[in-house]
This record gives C-alpha cells, structure tokens and sequence, in this order.
C-alpha cells in the first residue's frame, strides 16, 4: 500500500469537506434567509406556532418513512437486487402507508392542534401538514436515487431548487398576498411540490407496478432499528421548543427558535465535514499511521470549529437588529449558548471513529438516546426556572454528555491518543476573545470585527502553530498536484 504523510490525508479530507458540502451550505444559507422574512410578517405568537408545526413535521417524518430510506439505499446499491424492484416496492409502500397516515392526520387534526398548539384555532393546518409529509416522504426516497448513483449535481441541484421555491414562495405568500402564518406553511407546500415535480424523472425511469413482499421485509428489517435513534436525535434537538409551550412561555417558542437557528449556524460547517468524513474513516482505517491521522483531523478539525463559532457568536449579534424585529432582539443572548452545544456535536461526530471501524453502531441509538433523556430532565428543572435560557443550556449540556459518551464507547473499541494539550489551547484561545467580546461588549463595531481573528494571535502566543500546521493550512487553499 502506498505510504503517504499524514498531511496529505489531511488535507484531503477538508477539501472534501468543502466540495461535498457545498449544496447542504447553500441550502441552509438560503434557509437562514428565511428567519427575517419570518419574524418581519410573523408576529411571535404566530412563530412559535409555525416552529411547533415544523417540530410535528420532523417527528411525523420519521413515521412517514418508518427507516424504509436506511433499507432501500442499502438493498439498492446491492448488485444481487434489480434497482427497480427495490425502488418499486418501497415507493408503493411508502405511498400507500402514508395515504393512510395522512387521512389520519387530517381526520385528528383538532386533537393534534391541541397538543402542539393548545387550541384548535389553527387545526387546518394539520390538512397541509398531511400533503407535505406525503410528499416529503416521497421525495426522500427519490432522492436517494441521487446519492446510490454517486451523482452529487442532481441532489444538490434539486435541494437547492427546493429551497428557492420556498423562499420565493415566502416572499410571495407573505409580503404580497399578506397571508400570515398561512403564507409560511403554503410557502412549504409550494416547496414539497416543486421537489416531487423535478425528481418524478428519476421516479419514472425506476417504478413499475411490482411490489415484492420478500424485498420489502428485508428492507423494513434493515431500517426499522434506526428509528429509535432518529426519534432521539429530533427529540435532542427540537423537544425544548415543545416544553417551553407547556411550561407556558408559548409566546417565547418563536423568539427561542430564532436564536436557536442562529446558534444552529455552526452545523454548516460540522455538516460540510461530516459529508467526506464517513468514507474518509475507512479509507485511512487501513493506513498504519491511521491512529495519528484521525488525532491530527481532530486538531484541526477543532480548530476551525472553535473560529466559526467566534464569527458566528460575535458577528451575527452585530448585524441582527439590522435584520429583525425588536421583539426578537432576546434571541441575540441565546447565539452562543446554542453555537456551543454545536461544538460538542461536532466533537461527537469526530469521536465516533471506532464504533464506525469496529461496526458497533448500534451504541448510537445508546449514547443519543441518553443525552436525548438528559436534555429533557434538565428542560424540566432549567425551563421553570430560566424560561428560554434554561433551555439553551439544557441543549448545550446534552450535546456535551452526546460528545463524552461517544468518545467514552469509540475510544474503548478503537483506542486514539488524542493531543489534549494542542485541544486545551484551542478552547483557551476560544474562551480567551469570548470574555474580552463580554467585557468590551459597547466598543465600536470596527473593533469587534477584529477580535474573530485575534484567535489566530492567541493560538500563536500559545504556540499552537508549528511549522507543519502552517504549511498546512496554506495548502488547504492550493490545488493538490496529486
């Protein structure tokens, strides 16, 4: 096998990173321009309702496809298996369960209004719910299509397509049409419609009236066991919104959300990486320097985190009461709490290194479903007591307990000796312009721009660079002649 340093795995890993998350990147960038067109037409009220539909609509999601997406790409991609029989039969399947489902949405929408709302005053609402979810689910599995035949143009390209429609269809539907709360969901539909729309090519090629029974078990035994895990990882992420409403801050579910999908900002970047990372563990897995490759991916990998978490936590305060509405100015407070519990997420998906090589991943439904639990004790004792701050900080404490477990589980099935010293001075020099942006928090603008990049100072006091880091980080900007 061909020897290469270290430094090359690298680099090829970050510049990855970059191409195959470009079409995530773009489709949440544009699905953050959504927030001020929000909360400008929206007043609070109404977005924390708008924020508790799309929490039912991402826990009804995971019903919707019950793992059926898991067990199609995994039969789809086996040569042993017609790519139209396995597209064919989940397809119909998902098609007529979720009729199913949807009728029944629609039959209980008041009691579902209750639930998530309190009232039955918006249980129409439900009725477009039904449709979305019906053809989201559709088109997860169409898009899957994509992804099997390595085709990253297409999926991105339908994605990004999804995403213009919806904001267009805002704009529309709220500034124009003045349509309020109704404007947003219908700005969804319209965005649910447009997807199914440009993937019924791909649908077309592959489905025929065949539905295999024999197929389908397998494919249902392959993706039910990750439901658990979804379920949990939604419940990590989204529940606090729910527990604020019934712990009566509902009128503080809007402002919680803005500054939590501000926060969120930083999975842009954990997402990007996340897109390379997962084939790049099996492919250095067999290097005999292996161990230390993934120990100076973390290295650096933690570095860069901790410097957009500076952008996002200094620069997005400065610029927010240029874009929303006073009464989110709150929301300002919650950006940092939220962008930290993103930095333990990211640490998570780096730590999880030996339970992917050792194939032990059935300790993900473990370790997201334990800090799943914690995040809702802590919103339980946190929320009565500091409304939405308490929630903030049950999320990032969560994602902290998600971060060390995952550590604790991989490091016993694949042992890497991580630089705890190099980490330490990272988070140092993190911690470091974090408290002097505190203190210094009424200086003029043109001075706070600067304090994101007096990190790199700091880290260079504390003599974090070599000079392979800095040979490094230069090449990540230059073409690889290899």
């Amino acid at each position: 096998m061909e020897f290469r340093p270290v430094n090359h795995y690298v680099k090829r890993l970050f510049s990855q990173s970059a191409i195959y998350g470009i079409g995530d990147i773009g489709s949440k960038i544009l699905t953050l321009f959504l927030i001020p067109i929000h909360t400008y037409y929206l007043t609070p009220p109404e977005y924390s309702i708008f924020t508790l539909f799309i929490l039912f609509y991402s826990f009804g999601l995971t019903f919707y496809l019950l793992g059926i997406n898991s067990g199609f790409i995994r039969y789809f991609l086996d040569e042993g298996y017609d790519n139209r029989d396995v597209f064919s039969t989940a397809f119909l399947f998902i098609s007529m369960f979720n009729v199913f489902l949807s009728i029944l949405i629609i039959a209980f929408s008041k009691e579902l209004s209750e639930i998530f709302f309190g009232n039955i005053e918006y249980s129409d609402i439900f009725y477009y719910g039904a449709v979305i979810l019906l053809l989201e689910s559709l088109s997860s599995l169409a898009l899957l299509i994509y992804r099997a035949r390595n085709n990253p143009v297409g999926f991105v390209t339908a994605i990004i397509v999804r995403i213009s429609v919806i904001l267009i269809s805002n704009l529309i539907f709220l500034s124009i049409l003045k349509l309020g709360l109704y404007g947003a969901v219908l700005g969804n539909l319209t965005g649910s419609v447009s997807l199914l729309l440009i993937l019924s090519f791909e649908v077309k090629k592959l489905l025929h009236l065949k539905f295999s029974l024999r197929l389908f078990k397998k494919m249902f035994r392959y993706g039910i066991p990750t439901v658990p895990a979804v379920l949990s990882l939604t419940m990590l992420i989204m529940i606090d919104q729910y527990l604020l409403k019934i712990f009566g801050f509902f009128d503080k579910v809007g402002i919680y959300a803005v500054g939590y999908k501000m926060g969120m900002a930083l999975s842009i970047i954990i997402t990007g990486f996340r897109f390379a990372w997962f084939p790049f563990i099996f492919q250095v897995s067999k290097q005999k320097e292996a161990q230390k490759i993934f120990s100076t991916v973390f290295d650096y990998f933690n570095f860069f985190l901790i410097f957009f978490y500076l952008l996002i936590s200094i620069y997005i305060p400065l610029f927010f009461k240029y874009i929303f509405s006073p009464v989110y100015y709150e929301s300002i407070n919650l950006i940092p709490i939220v962008a930290l519990g993103y930095i333990f997420y990211g640490y998570y998906e780096n730590f999880m290194v030996g339970i992917y090589i050792k194939d032990r991943t059935h300790y993900i439904a473990v370790v997201i479903t334990a800090a799943a639990f914690l995040n809702i004790v802590l919103n339980l004792i946190l929320i009565p007591l500091y409304d939405i701050y308490g929630a903030a900080w049950a999320t990032a404490v969560s994602y902290l307990l998600l971060a060390l477990l995952g550590y604790f589980f991989s490091q016993k099935f694949y042992s890497i000796k991580y630089d705890f010293r190099k980490i330490l001075k990272v988070i140092s020099g993190g911690t470091l312009i974090m408290v002097v942006n505190f203190i210094l928090k009424d200086v003029h603008i043109s001075v706070k721009l600067s304090f994101p990049f007096l990190y790199f100072f700091v880290l260079y006091l504390l003599r974090f660079f070599k000079a392979d880091d800095i040979n490094l980080i230069r090449s990540l900007f230059k073409k690889d002649a290899n």
